[in-house]
């Protein structure tokens, strides 16, 4: 199986003893931990504290995956970007003014920018801004809100390839495609077989489960193994 990154969503774990869900997904390997910060832009909730960041470096060194939603990113910046060494820093192409300014700044921060796009925004959005990102976030959902409309879901899924063939044809095979937005397990196959190679896990996979954190992630793991 071709490597597949797993980043755990703490905006939906256990908000009361985040640092045991941190520990938990670390037992199981995860590969980042993905950070919503979020303000009123595109939903009427916020996200985590960006005070949380330096919290969690007390207790974990696994990288971050900091999805912003917020038309002005760069308000952020100042307290995400030391923290953001290895880490991926993504913003919204709806919203995100002077994309290519914003990339460099997270690059120069040892960071790694990345775009997202959200549920029924058009591929070509990203064409120019693409060799810059070393990730694209594809939502598979309004961005913070819940999908609840059968099949929907899946009228995304074309998205996959489609951006897989732009990396290739840039010369950028190795930017992460990452799907966000009630992944279950499988989804996540269907996603990965499209090319997808990375999934944020909420509910729908690993958090408020019978099994704990870790065992979901490793059962993940195992299911995505197999043909």
């Amino acid at each position: 199986m071709k490597n597949v990154m797993l980043s755990p969503s703490l905006f939906v774990g256990n908000l009361l003893n985040i640092e045991e869900d941190i520990r938990q997904c670390d037992k199981a390997g995860a590969d980042m931990f993905h950070i919503d910060m979020i303000d009123t832009t595109f939903t009427t909730i916020t996200g985590l504290p960006n005070a949380l960041l330096p919290a969690i470096r007390q207790v974990s060194q696994t990288p971050l995956d900091i999805h912003i939603m917020s038309a002005t990113p760069e308000v952020y910046f100042p307290t995400i970007l030391p923290y953001c060494e290895n880490s991926y820093v993504v913003m919204h192409i709806e919203t995100a003014k002077e994309f290519n300014w914003l990339a460099n700044q997270v690059r120069q921060a040892k960071g790694k920018p990345g775009v997202t796009l959200n549920s029924t925004t058009p591929v070509c959005a990203i064409k120019e801004v693409l060799p810059m990102v070393d990730m694209v976030q594809v939502m598979l959902c309004d961005a913070g809100r819940e999908m609840k409309i059968p099949g929907l879901k899946e009228h995304i899924y074309h998205k996959i390839p489609e951006i897989r063939k732009m990396c290739d044809e840039i010369g950028r095979p190795d930017i992460v495609i990452q799907c966000d937005g009630g992944v279950t397990f499988e989804m996540a196959k269907l996603l990965m077989k499209q090319g997808a190679n990375s999934f944020v896990l909420g509910r729908d996979s690993i958090f408020a489960q019978k099994e704990s954190v870790s065992e979901r992630i490793f059962a993940l793991r195992k299911f995505l193994a197999e043909e």
